[in-house]
């Protein structure tokens, strides 16, 4: 039988910030010529970009019924907690997704994760398929963290107490055993 988790163990489990994992053995922690560091990742995603507020995106939802509203956090995240109205399409599909049901490069659509990392991208590239008024929203964070509703199968919410994580934090290991 399958028990219920508390909107506060589900939020727990999808919030807690897990510790990076030291870099194995034999690594260097210096950055490879080449490759993007996790900082100019994380910066990369909002270069060019100007992030929507919690009151210019509840003044666009009040003032557009049509706002499409896409939330590109894990499903995990999303079950555990969203802003109403939200649909969710996981950041490695939204792309295809569009491309075959939104045919309008002038909807209004706003993206939104949890810090701006994952929604910067998905912007970034629905952008370049064409999408002419599409975008980002600070986060989920800072949503719940102002104190606003949000919504998951229990009904609505509100976050008592936020701990930190982000896309950028998830523990990897790449060198299990495979034997």
């Amino acid at each position: 039988m399958t028990s219920r988790l508390t909107i506060a163990s589900a939020l727990v489990l999808v919030l807690a910030q897990p510790t990076l994992a030291a870099p194995a053995a034999g690594s260097s922690s210096s950055p490879e010529p080449g490759l993007m560091t996790i900082e100019q990742l994380i910066a990369d995603c909002h270069d060019g970009l100007e992030f929507m507020s919690n009151g210019e995106l509840q003044a666009r939802i009040q003032a557009n019924d049509d706002l499409i509203l896409i939330d590109v956090r894990t499903k995990e995240e999303y079950d555990a907690g969203h802003l109403k109205g939200a649909t969710w399409i996981e950041r490695g599909i939204l792309e295809f997704t569009f491309a075959r049901t939104i045919r309008d490069a002038q909807a209004e659509i706003v993206i939104y994760c949890k810090k701006g990392n994952r929604s910067g991208l998905a912007v970034k590239s629905l952008r370049q398929l064409g999408y002419q008024n599409v975008k980002a929203h600070v986060g989920f964070d800072a949503w719940v963290e102002a104190g606003l509703s949000f919504y998951n199968y229990l009904g609505e919410a509100r976050m008592v107490h936020l701990r930190e994580m982000n896309a950028a934090s998830y523990p990897v290991e790449y060198h299990a055993a495979k034997k």
